[in-house]
């Protein structure tokens, strides 16, 4: 995709170093639906890294240099808003940043579904499936963010949003975070599995989420069940109706 960012945009997309190396796709889609928006915009072009990866993994003294060697590198876009599509990234601008590493800002940071839910209710296309949402564990039960992208999802016409036996504070980690996947393998694909047999119980055709690394592990698990796994922004881009 060749993307019309502009570079003195006050809204900047941090995909962060998961989406950029493992869901690459989803950086396409999100300036997709900026620029159907009719948004300015502007991608952060680093690869570095937020630190949530170290602080996930117990390694909090390591966070500080890399947390300010990011943060120096979003100050030089001068954004108001900055946009993740990563819970861990999220959760380090927005609290480790913060309190771990005593970081100051000035800008606003947003989960996507916070910051398009507004944006877009009134501009879907309409769409007959029937869905689940995966609350990411850090999104979720972390950061308290369970509504908007229900509410995005409820807002697609004939769209039927189901839940899962576990959902909300109560959800099933899919084994994508805190070092499992990558560690524990075994163990990691076992609990995606069994999350994909929680979408097949209440027989929806696609499972949706918006965590890079839940997106990765449940899409590798779902190849034989049927469901198909996809990314938030990926459903949004495909029903949001260009700016007129």
């Amino acid at each position: 995709m060749s993307y019309k960012i502009n570079p003195n945009a006050k809204v900047l997309y941090y995909p962060g170093c998961t989406t950029n190396n493992k869901v690459h796709s989803a950086i396409g889609q999100v300036g997709s639906i900026l620029e159907k928006l009719g948004v300015e915009y502007n991608i952060f072009r680093e690869d570095t890294c937020c630190g949530f990866p170290l602080y996930d993994v117990g390694l909090t003294d390591h966070i500080k240099e890399v947390a300010a060697y990011t943060l120096n590198l979003i100050q030089k876009y001068n954004p108001e808003i900055v946009i993740t599509t990563c819970p861990g990234c999220l959760k380090a601008i927005r609290d480790l940043w913060k309190d771990i590493c005593a970081l100051e800002y000035d800008f606003q940071v947003l989960d996507i579904s916070e910051y398009l839910l507004p944006l877009i209710t009134s501009r879907l296309e309409s769409r007959k499936v029937k869905v689940t949402w995966h609350d990411p564990c850090v999104l979720g039960r972390d950061l308290g963010i369970y509504e908007p992208p229900r509410n995005i999802l409820r807002s697609i016409a004939g769209l039927e949003l189901v839940e899962m036996h576990e959902h909300h504070e109560k959800s099933a980690c899919c084994g994508g975070g805190g070092g499992v996947m990558l560690g524990f393998p075994v163990i990691s694909a076992k609990m995606a599995r069994s999350r994909i047999a929680q979408a097949q119980d209440v027989e929806a055709d696609e499972l949706v989420t918006s965590c890079p690394a839940c997106y990765v592990n449940l899409n590798n698990q779902s190849r034989k069940s049927g469901i198909k796994v996809r990314f938030i922004t990926d459903v949004i881009d495909e029903v949001l109706r260009d700016n007129e």
